[in-house]
């Protein structure tokens, strides 16, 4: 559940970022924030790859 979590918080910081109506805070940049939504992604997606592949077994 945290992997997906991770991608859906990943998600709204991609599109806040991108859209201009979020910034990092510290930087006021929107591009920052996108690119931290983008590892924030790729780690819950990770996540859930290392989850789905523990219950196979």
């Amino acid at each position: 559940m945290r992997g997906l979590g991770n991608l859906i918080i990943g998600l709204l910081f991609i599109i806040g970022g991108m859209g201009g109506g979020l910034v990092l805070r510290g930087t006021s940049s929107g591009g920052a924030l996108a690119v931290l939504g983008l590892v924030l992604c790729v780690v819950g997606g990770v996540q859930l790859a290392n989850a789905s592949g523990q219950r196979q077994q």
